[in-house]
């Protein structure tokens, strides 16, 4: 799968583009999302199950998965 294509968006869900999202990795290349709310309130998994259709934790304006995944590991 490349960056930005539509199929993203449906095996990732609301967590692609949710502010509170931040995306870890291993060396086998295979990607994680990782839940910023998780942190403070044990309602919302460290981890969530994906794709993510319905989340009352979601805000909207989170960076894209990959640049925010090449920000972090640089």
């Amino acid at each position: 799968m490349k960056p930005g294509d539509i199929s993203d968006f449906d095996s990732v869900g609301q967590c692609r583009d949710c502010l509170h999202h931040r995306v870890t990795g291993n060396r086998k290349r295979s990607r994680f999302y990782l839940c910023g709310r998780a942190k403070d309130d044990a309602q919302f998994p460290k981890y969530p199950p994906l794709p993510v259709i319905d989340c009352k934790g979601y805000e909207p304006g989170g960076a894209d998965p990959w640049t925010r995944y090449a920000e972090d590991t640089d």
